[in-house]
């Protein structure tokens, strides 16, 4: 898969078939998108082009949260495309304001048509185009009359309702993993580096790495969740994670820990089950599978320790029933019930 970014790097020469859009999340009706676009694309002859925007045009138009924050990174946006069928990758640099000031049919014939060499495009029902949002009917019209293509795809369902990044946003926001995930078609996961911390977790048995995460990230709301952590200072984990490979059970807190810290900062602390070390200075992934609980102010620390322990057991039993397969009991049994 080749990328490239516009207007830096100049296209290869050659005729595309092309899917426009944020592509934020990757969910489970992009993939369909681009799965109609790879198979489309052989059947012609053409390459298959991803045509997507950095920074996002969420992140350029909206102002607050969840709406101004992302689903998926840059680099774990283009982590993940590694594993489509795509040809190739063309990133716009959504920071020129004459490209955000582009109307559909003047993105359609400048930039689809006269600089990718695009016979064609996909899309959804849905899709919108242009600083004038042209709805898709429209865009088929302008399309044929330059010349183009236009190639509707099927939406998904899930339980009747159609993914979009706008509604995973929301659910994540709200801590609706569970929805978010089935949307997602897999587990919500966030990527930062372990920083030092005041070593807290330690001290009360449970310790945790502090992980950095890019300010643009969006984080589901404050509370104690059930999920899986990788890393190569992590090794090889008990659970199989389907797409991840092997991993370990976690749980985690997003928030301000209040009964010890007291602070505002809202911070991402995972617990890695099973696992001892020092994670400093190195990247961790960790899914987020299940919200267990609310964020709490608990009487003293003991109470605290006790419910950490509650937390961490059912994580455990959730990441086993989940993900494991015969390697998870090699590493420790799991608990009864």
């Amino acid at each position: 898969m080749r990328i490239y970014h516009w207007p830096a790097d100049h296209p290869p020469e050659g005729r595309r078939l092309v899917a426009v859009g944020g592509f934020d999340g990757l969910h489970l009706g992009h993939r369909r998108v681009a799965a109609e676009l790879c198979r489309r694309a052989r059947e012609q002859g053409l390459q298959s082009c991803l045509v997507t925007f950095e920074p996002l045009p969420a992140q350029v138009f909206a102002s607050v949260p969840p709406h101004n924050r992302r689903l998926t990174t840059y680099a774990e946006r283009l982590r993940l495309l590694q594993h489509f069928c795509l040809d190739e990758v063309c990133i716009l640099d959504f920071t020129q304001e004459r490209l955000q000031r582009l109307t559909a049919r003047q993105f359609l014939q400048q930039v689809l048509r006269d600089v990718l060499g695009a016979a064609g495009l996909c899309g959804s029902h849905s899709h919108r185009m242009g600083s004038d949002r042209v709805a898709w009917r429209d865009l088929t019209a302008m399309a044929t009359e330059l010349g183009m293509e236009a190639i509707v795809v099927e939406p998904v369902r899930v339980r009747g309702e159609q993914p979009s990044s706008t509604h995973i946003r929301q659910l994540v926001w709200a801590g609706e993993m569970s929805k978010a995930n089935k949307m997602l078609g897999r587990d919500y996961a966030v990527t930062g580096v372990s920083v030092p911390g005041q070593g807290r977790g330690r001290t009360l048995g449970f310790p945790t790495a502090n992980l950095e995460v890019p300010p643009e990230k969006l984080l589901p709301t404050e509370g104690v969740y059930a999920g899986w952590a990788t890393g190569e200072v992590l090794g090889d984990g008990p659970l199989e994670v389907p797409g991840v490979g092997p991993a370990w059970p976690a749980a985690m807190n997003v928030g301000t820990c209040p009964t010890i810290k007291g602070e505002a900062n809202v911070t991402l602390e995972v617990h890695v089950i099973g696992w001892d070390g020092t994670t400093y200075g190195h990247e961790l992934t960790v899914g987020v599978t299940e919200r267990l609980r609310g964020e709490q102010c608990f009487e003293d620390v003991e109470s605290l320790r006790s419910q950490i322990a509650v937390d961490v057991a059912r994580a455990r039993l959730l990441g086993i029933r989940r993900y494991a397969g015969k390697r998870a009991f090699t590493h420790e049994a799991p608990p009864d019930g």
